[in-house]
């Protein structure tokens, strides 16, 4: 026979132009995200096989300022001009005002948010559901110049909780301005559901080849909740790798060892009662016995249990803060003798070029100010940095004998900018010259992780002065809310929606210093049943209050 002919000359068995196939394709999830509650911690992914991102005009919200309402270059309208809900026990700029969609960062949130997560970065569009609905809000890119016919909008979008219905969405596009009579909507004629897991839609915009247009994203929810939105793009799509065997469900790995396995429609788990310290976890998808490779790789740090966290700030960063090359910014800690230093919590507002370089300081300079010789010094490299807290491990766990030190960044060129809390002051210094000074415009986002004592001036946070857990969590049909309190006095424990409306109020009376519990089962201040979703509880004692989440799964 022979080869490459399609007239094979020969007797027999004759074999020509062979091909071989890969038939399954193990595409392994995307996305992969991770939070931290205590000692929980809840992942999100994507699903294989999302569309990837146009190559073009890319946006994912992460230049604008927190919370804005209007952000150039996009045109933001607010049509229906009603209040708009707020979130339960959480405050934000604009939050409960007449809003259309503004720049949404949960983790800036006061408390932060850990039940809502960006499909990337830390911040994304978001349209609140108005008090009088249905919403008619408009997001409207920058102009956009279509050259090539292939060229598609492509963004994701999501339901905060389906609990009051998903949200709704139209996609339109105008090739004359940014007014709503401009816009054809494109994406049908009926509006779309947004699910609750961070979804990918894309539609064409060959029509509009060789057209300069708008896009807009219509929210037309009827008194859902919140519509957020991510990562918008667009351009021509990138090569799509087509998956062709269906996901039967994803496997769970922390620090390289499985715990568990959930089903194919699941793209969130929360690992609960984790041990304290830094974790590693990635996500695999499974497709019947085939195992994909692992996701990307996310690292969380947990707070152990026999460890105090210290601060000063109430863990807002409404900006970002300098000193400047070779100046020092310092923050102090008091707390009883003998104490260990295990990490340097640092928040960074805006990562730049340098690495950090914290280190810690005794009181023996001047009137108790850092001393001229630094204790311990740990070089944190640039590529470890994250926009958010960093948590910088000090190996050598430095031992303060009188409780009472300093931690301190040494800036250099091209250095990040820290997290400055302008609401409170009094505890942060910096040294420009040759002297300490206050910091008067607020206080430095460091806090103190150590071992082996209890922080005075009561700046401990609030989750060390008293704590609530419920378990189960999830629960069907009850769940018990454990809490302890370390003073006497009036005591509440409400359990909120996703809306900020009180459920059901299970304490609200005086209660003794120590531990205590109460059931909730499910049932609301009516008498009824409620649905299966999110609820939120809230203990407070003596003005202070700590909230978590919980999920009702029937």
């Amino acid at each position: 026979m022979k080869s490459d002919s399609d007239t094979p000359v020969g007797t027999g068995i004759m074999i020509d132009d062979v091909m071989i196939y890969n038939d399954i394709v193990i595409a392994a999830p995307n996305n992969l995200t991770a939070s931290v509650t205590g000692d929980d911690v809840t992942l999100n992914w994507d699903a294989p096989g999302d569309v990837p991102p146009p190559v073009g005009f890319n946006d994912g919200f992460e230049d604008y300022t927190n919370f804005a309402a209007t952000f150039t270059p996009w045109t933001t309208i607010d049509v229906d001009q009603a209040v708009t809900y707020g979130i339960t026990n959480v405050t934000f700029p604009g939050s409960g005002t007449a809003l259309g969609y503004i720049v949404f960062n949960p983790s800036a949130t006061t408390p932060a948010i850990t039940s809502a997560v960006a499909h990337g970065g830390a911040k994304m569009a978001a349209s609140f559901a108005a008090t009088t609905p249905p919403n008619n809000d408009w997001l409207i890119s920058p102009a956009q110049q279509i050259t090539d016919p292939a060229t598609i909008v492509a963004f994701f979008a999501k339901s905060m909780t389906a609990d009051y219905g998903l949200e709704r969405f139209k996609v339109g596009v105008s090739t004359t301005g940014t007014a709503p009579a401009n816009f054809t909507i494109i994406s049908g004629a009926n509006y779309v559901e947004a699910p609750v897991a961070w979804t990918q839609f894309t539609y064409s915009l060959a029509a509009y080849a060789g057209q300069t247009v708008y896009i807009g994203i219509q929210c037309i929810s009827n008194d859902a909740f919140i519509l957020f939105v991510d990562d918008f793009a667009v351009g021509v799509p990138a090569a799509v790798r087509e998956v062709n065997r269906d996901v039967t469900g994803y496997k769970i790995y922390r620090d390289q060892l499985m715990l568990d396995e959930v089903s194919a429609s699941t793209l969130n788990y929360t690992d609960m009662n984790v041990e304290g310290g830094l974790h590693n976890y990635y996500v695999t998808a499974m497709y019947g016995v085939n195992e994909s490779l692992a996701s990307n790789d996310v690292t969380v740090f947990v707070i152990p249990s026999t460890y105090v966290e210290s601060t000063h700030d109430d863990g807002t960063a409404e900006q970002g803060f300098n000193v400047g090359a070779t100046k020092l910014m310092a923050v102090k800690f008091n707390y009883s003798p003998g104490v260990a230093i295990k990490y340097a919590k640092v928040y960074v507002h805006t990562v730049n070029t340098a690495g950090l370089i914290v280190r810690i300081y005794n009181n023996d300079g001047e009137n108790g100010m850092p001393g001229s010789q630094s204790v311990s010094q740990v070089q944190y490299p640039v590529t470890s940095i994250v926009q958010g807290w960093n948590y910088i491990p000090f190996p050598d766990s430095p031992v303060i004998a009188n409780g009472q030190f300093y931690i301190a960044i040494m800036e250099t060129a091209n250095a990040c900018q820290i997290g400055l809390d302008t609401s409170s002051n009094g505890y942060s210094y910096k040294k420009i010259t040759t002297a300490w000074e206050p910091i008067t415009t607020g206080n430095v986002m460091f806090h103190a992780i150590c071992e082996g004592g209890t922080a005075n001036e009561d700046t401990s946070a609030p989750v060390i002065k008293f704590a609530t857990n419920n378990y189960p969590n999830p629960f069907n049909p009850e769940t018990t809310i454990s809490f302890s309190v370390p003073k006497a006095g009036m005591t509440s424990v409400k359990v909120f929606n996703l809306k900020g409306q009180v459920v059901r109020t299970l304490v609200n009376n005086d209660v003794a210093a120590g531990t205590h519990s109460i059931v909730w089962n499910g049932i609301d201040s009516n008498g009824k049943s409620v649905a299966s979703g999110v609820y939120f509880y809230r203990v407070t004692n003596n003005n202070q209050s700590i909230t978590k989440k919980m999920l009702l799964s029937k």
